[in-house]
């Protein structure tokens, strides 16, 4: 069984773990997608300046249509951020492939 899950408390952790960060619930919104009861994917929101947020992504698997609805929904509708900044090393071919894909454009 697949599902969406805003509980950040669960998801900002994981993700943190994932791209070797830290996750500030009190400052954060995090979004996850759990399989059998286990996340496998999450995105923490943070750093809201009234025009952009830095995005955080971590995957472990194929992600769902609905999921990537519900990530790009959250920002652009529900907080009507204009832009999302995924902070990634330059050297990080692999994570700069994979937001290229979900949309992002290198600065």
């Amino acid at each position: 069984m697949t599902k969406i899950t805003s509980d950040k408390l669960i998801v900002g952790p994981w993700v943190a773990r994932k791209v070797f960060g830290t996750f500030h619930p009190e400052t954060s919104e995090a979004i996850g997608l759990e399989r059998h009861g286990e996340v496998v994917a999450g995105v923490i929101y943070e750093n809201w300046n009234g025009a952009s947020l830095v995005v955080h992504i971590a995957v472990q698997g194929l992600l769902t249509p609905s999921y990537l609805a519900a990530i790009y929904h959250y920002p652009f509708v529900v907080v009507g951020a204009g832009k999302l900044i995924a902070p990634i090393g330059e050297g990080n071919a692999e994570s700069i492939r994979f937001v290229t894909k979900l949309g992002f454009k290198q600065e």
